[in-house]
């Protein structure tokens, strides 16, 4: 409970930081600045990534929704299930401890939620209307 209410704080904080001219924390400098052991991080950066999710299937289903032929349809959902597999493959990675050590958990989850974020903000922009020339 005093960890979901650390990360409400961190959340609403963002709009308040933006409008005295700062820069916005980036979703891993909110779940850092929260402190804690790994584990909790580890939530925090899920809880975010888990909202970019949910961000991607949305735009995914509105760039689908904009497409007219059946073609189109399948080659995003070619290059989606591609996308998927790289970002997976890239963020696995991150797991061998050998190199990342206990912090490769932390780098993962932050490195799902980045390519997530990303892919995200491709679709919102395939999705949105075109304006006329």
């Amino acid at each position: 409970m005093i960890r979901a209410l650390a990360v409400a704080a961190l959340l609403l904080a963002a709009p308040a930081a933006q409008a005295q001219g700062q820069r916005p924390l980036t979703p891993m400098e909110r779940c850092d600045r929260a402190g804690g052991p790994t584990i909790e991080i580890m939530s925090c950066v899920a809880t975010y990534a888990d909202k970019q999710d949910v961000r991607l299937n949305r735009a995914y289903q509105a760039a689908m929704g904009r497409l007219k032929t059946s073609r189109e349809k399948i080659l995003l959902r070619n290059a989606q299930r591609a996308w998927i597999r790289d970002r997976d493959a890239e963020c696995r990675a991150y797991l061998d401890e050998r190199e990342y050590g206990r912090q490769g958990g932390i780098e993962a989850q932050a490195c799902v939620l980045d390519w997530t974020e990303a892919r995200a903000d491709e679709l919102e922009r395939m999705a949105r209307p075109r304006r006329p020339r």
